[in-house]
């Protein structure tokens, strides 16, 4: 569960740096929006954001109907 930090930053944004830490520390294989949204109790719109931003920004790859795992996305 997340603990209410003091708002200096976006909910989103807390939750993406607590999982980049986690995805530094190798301690995910796999991640959904809903477990995302269960694991941290936030809205699932707002767990698709932090996927959102973890694909963006190389931490995850994204495939549909599997999940997303860390890394980047294959070329070709």
């Amino acid at each position: 569960m997340l603990k209410k930090v003091s708002g200096k930053l976006p909910l989103y944004r807390q939750v993406y740096n607590l999982i980049v830490k986690q995805l530094q520390d190798n301690k995910i294989e796999k991640n959904f929006a809903g477990s995302i949204s269960r694991e941290y109790s936030i809205n699932r719109d707002t767990a698709e954001k932090v996927l959102d931003l973890l694909e963006a920004n190389g931490q995850v790859r994204r495939i549909p109907r599997k999940g997303s795992f860390p890394g980047k996305a294959e070329s070709g």
